[in-house]
């Protein structure tokens, strides 16, 4: 009996990139820094919290996200999409290939995962996004790539709280910063998004968030805070934030591929926490991994082997090598057979033996 064995493995070599990233903490002064977010959204229709599609309403949390760049034209929906999505609306678009407005949350689960170009946006000298120049959807044609989005929330009072991003990729430096004070360390004001939210006497959250309206409305005797509030003077239990923006700025194609060679080489991570005043341990965390590429077996009918590809990093190229042993024979690079994932091909056999693994490759 013929043994058949799939492996995956990314390795490669890595060089550094030219493309630059900016560190800072404000309101909505830079687009191209890391900073807590506070911009204006709408869309139709009102619906109740869910505590189903967002069970941090009234809890510590941190959430990552790849939104469209702050340049889009589809920037305004975007965070109409967002804040509605944290506010717990069951109908908020996901799907960010064909609605670059969409609220996309990086996936924690394998093969999906984080994607080499979710933190790269581009400058004016050309379009891209989802890390590629070649736009051929309508819809995506006038972007200019994508950014990491960490959003927050938490109980009163948000003085108490800091972030701290830590990542592998080279990139971004790590960052730790307060979240309701700017770069200045001036006091940022509640807004449409940087809500308070008083739960009453009752404490339980009767608030929702209306679409149509792009902002929070009060419910029951609820009081809701998102128009220049000070966060040290009124009385609330909860916040929530559009959140902080992680982005790495390229001028020009080539430099994608010194940013994909990062992922290649080793498991890229980007991982956000929540810090309180007084606790030890992050209040809230959240990590994603790399995008993995996964190989399986579609059919081992004699002399053919039909293999299947899918996960993996988007947009990159992979190499399929074999071997007839897992002691002495070398790896071998099937001639043809490299490849962008989410295909099927046939290999034809004839050895009683045979493994298989991919390798990313650096473009």
């Amino acid at each position: 009996m013929k043994k058949i064995l799939v492996m995956a493995a990314l390795f490669c070599a890595c060089s550094m990139s030219a493309a630059t990233m900016n560190v800072a903490n404000g309101d909505d002064d830079v687009v191209s820094a890391l900073r807590f977010k506070s911009l204006v959204g709408q869309t139709p229709g009102i619906l109740n919290l869910d505590p189903a599609t967002a069970p941090w309403v009234g809890q510590d949390a941190v959430l990552i996200s790849s939104l469209c760049a702050s340049a889009s034209t589809n920037l305004a929906q975007s965070q109409r999409n967002t804040m509605a999505g944290l506010a717990g609306v069951g109908t908020v678009p996901t799907d960010r290939i064909n609605n670059p407005a969409a609220w996309y949350r990086i996936p924690q689960a394998q093969p999906q995962g984080l994607q080499w170009f979710d933190a790269v946006t581009t400058s004016t000298n050309f379009h891209s996004y989802m890390g590629s120049s070649s736009l051929t959807n309508v819809a995506t044609g006038g972007e200019w790539g994508n950014r990491i989005v960490v959003h927050a929330a938490g109980t009163s009072p948000v003085s108490a709280y800091w972030c701290r991003i830590t990542t592998t990729i080279t990139n971004i430096p790590a960052a730790f910063f307060p979240v309701g004070t700017n770069t200045a360390g001036v006091e940022i004001a509640f807004n449409s998004n940087f809500v308070g939210v008083n739960f009453g006497t009752n404490g339980v959250c009767e608030s929702a968030y209306d679409p149509a309206q792009g902002k929070w409305v009060a419910g029951g005797d609820d009081a809701v805070y998102d128009a220049g509030q000070s966060p040290s003077v009124v009385q609330y239990h909860w916040w929530v934030r559009f959140g902080a923006t992680a982005v790495i700025t390229i001028s020009n194609p080539s430099e994608y591929s010194s940013i994909r060679s990062q992922f290649a080489l080793m498991d890229q991570t980007f991982k956000a926490e929540l810090i309180r005043t007084g606790v030890v341990d992050p209040v809230a965390s959240q990590t994603v991994f790399a995008a993995k590429s996964r190989l399986w077996i579609v059919d081992n009918t004699d002399p053919l082997i039909r293999i299947g590809v899918d996960g993996g990093q988007v947009h990159a190229l992979y190499d399929l090598l074999s071997a007839t042993n897992l002691v002495n024979a070398p790896w071998e690079l099937l001639q043809g057979q490299t490849f962008y994932t989410g295909r099927t091909f046939d290999v034809t056999n004839s050895t009683p033996e045979k493994y298989f693994r991919l390798r990313m490759r650096v473009q």
